[in-house]
């Protein structure tokens, strides 16, 4: 330290610091975790898309589909997440560009068919 001298100190001169974001805790209770940071926000942005879709109670109608949140819903959204990476994996770019695109139509209410549609296009 004494050849050296007083080194700055980073933090307080480069101010500038990411503030991390907060995956949602159903990701890790489902073990769908997967370790890579991009995969695993577009993980959290699909389960947050389908979300509002599926109902809260375990109580359904009967004949009607009504994916019950989260149990019903996770296991869709992860294996669809998988064969989206699976697909582009070595173009994470597309990946990202196709998961993005794919939160959206989900948002804005569309149906399964349309949301294989988009996927197809993209192949």
């Amino acid at each position: 330290m004494s050849r050296v001298g007083d080194l700055p100190d980073i933090e307080k001169e480069h101010n500038i610091t990411m503030k991390p974001r907060r995956l949602s805790p159903i990701l890790e209770k489902f073990g769908m975790l997967t370790g890579n940071l991009d995969r695993d926000n577009r993980l959290d942005e699909l389960l947050k898309a389908v979300k509002h879709k599926c109902r809260v109670t375990e109580k359904k109608q009967a004949g009607d589909y009504d994916p019950f949140w989260p149990d019903d819903a996770v296991p869709v959204v992860r294996a669809l997440e998988h064969v989206l990476f699976e697909s582009f994996a070595e173009d994470m770019p597309k990946y990202n560009n196709i998961s993005k695109e794919l939160v959206d139509t989900l948002k804005n209410g569309h149906t399964l068919d349309e949301i294989t549609t988009v996927i197809e296009e993209h192949h």
